[in-house]
C-alpha cells in the first residue's frame, strides 16, 4: 500500500474542495519552469510522493467542485454505500449547476452498490428508470425495463414485502392496460420463480 492512504486523502480533498496540493499551489504561482527548477524541484504531493521533475507551472487545471461523478465512482469502486448515498444526495440537491455530472454517472451502479444497506434508494432509482422506459411505448424499451423491474421485485421480496411488489406490478398493469406487449413482459415478472428455488 505504501503511500496510498496519503495520496487517496489528497486526491479526495482536491475532488471535494478543489484545493490543490501544496506543491501544485506553489507551481501555479511560479511564472515559468525555470523559476520552479531554479528554486526547487517540486512534487505534486510534497512529503508524500517523490520529486519527479515532471511538474510544470499550471499543469493541474482547477475543476468544478465537488466533483460528484468522480466521488461517487470512487465510493462505488471502494464499495462504500454510505459515501455513495452521501454524494448522490448532494448531487441531487445541487440542481442545474451540477447537471454535467449526471452524464457520467450510472444510477444503476449506484443502486447496485446501495441496495443492501439502502434498499429504498435502489428501489427509487430502478422504479424511475423502468417507468421512464415504459413511457417510451416501444417494445425494445419494455424489454429494457424488464431487468429494473426484476430488481425491484427481488429487492422487495427479499425484504419481506411481497405485497408491495404485487401492488406495484398491479398498478403498472392498470396504468398500461392497452400495451399488450408490455403486459406480456410483466406477466413474466408476475410468475413466481420455480428455477433456483
Amino acid at each position: 500500500m505504501g503511500v496510498w492512504k496519503e495520496v487517496r486523502e489528497a486526491a479526495l480533498k482536491y475532488l471535494k474542495t478543489g484545493e490543490l496540493p501544496a506543491g501544485q499551489a506553489k507551481a501555479d504561482k511560479a511564472k515559468s519552469k525555470e523559476e520552479i527548477s531554479g528554486k526547487e524541484e517540486l512534487s505534486i504531493l510534497p512529503g508524500i510522493l517523490p520529486k519527479t521533475g515532471l511538474l510544470e507551472a499550471g499543469s493541474i487545471q482547477k475543476i468544478e467542485t465537488p466533483a460528484f461523478d468522480l466521488l461517487i465512482e470512487i465510493a462505488i469502486q471502494e464499495e462504500d454505500p454510505e459515501e455513495v448515498v452521501y454524494w448522490y444526495e448532494e448531487l441531487k440537491k445541487s440542481g442545474a449547476e451540477a447537471e454535467s455530472h449526471w452524464l457520467s454517472i450510472s444510477e444503476n451502479q449506484i443502486a447496485n452498490t446501495v441496495k443492501v444497506k439502502y434498499p429504498e434508494i435502489a428501489l427509487d432509482i430502478w422504479k424511475k428508470r423502468a417507468e421512464k422506459l415504459i413511457s417510451e411505448t416501444k417494445v425494445s424499451s419494455y424489454e429494457e425495463a424488464f431487468p429494473y423491474l426484476r430488481k425491484v421485485k427481488e429487492t422487495l421480496e427479499a425484504s419481506g414485502k411481497k405485497e408491495a411488489w404485487e401492488a406495484y406490478l398491479s398498478e403498472i398493469k392498470k396504468v398500461n392496460k392497452r400495451k399488450k406487449k408490455l403486459l406480456e413482459i410483466l406477466d413474466r415478472l408476475g410468475a413466481d420463480r420455480i428455477i433456483g428455488e
